[in-house]
């Protein structure tokens, strides 16, 4: 059996830039978002692999890669965990302490 995947992708940050949350007013929309989620399930998918989930934009949230025993409401035995591969396209950032964090679109 070949093995599972999911793909989360964002393309839309215009939540995140509402937020008021310091430089997100500067965050652009991630137009090739989608072409590379798209292009990787494609080459997945016909090599055989089966895709286990496809979430896009407002669907996506991070507790989908969060443990639940690190609290918050983690969900990452439905998602990131449950597959042999997990690939998320999105912008990124860091915090003052250079810790780095992926941007999502819940505010």
């Amino acid at each position: 059996m070949l093995p599972t995947f999911g793909v989360e992708v964002i393309h839309d940050f215009d939540n995140y830039r509402k937020s008021g949350e310091p430089g997100a007013e500067d965050v652009a929309d991630a137009y090739w978002s989608y072409d590379i989620g798209n292009g990787f399930i494609d080459e997945l998918t016909n090599a055989g692999h089966t895709l286990a989930f496809y979430k896009r934009n407002d669907s996506c949230n991070e507790i989908d890669l969060r443990d639940p025993s690190a609290g918050g409401g983690g969900i990452d035995v439905q998602y990131a965990d449950n597959v042999s591969l997990f690939f998320i396209v999105t912008h990124g950032n860091r915090d003052p302490h250079g810790f780095g964090y992926v941007l999502t679109l819940k505010v």
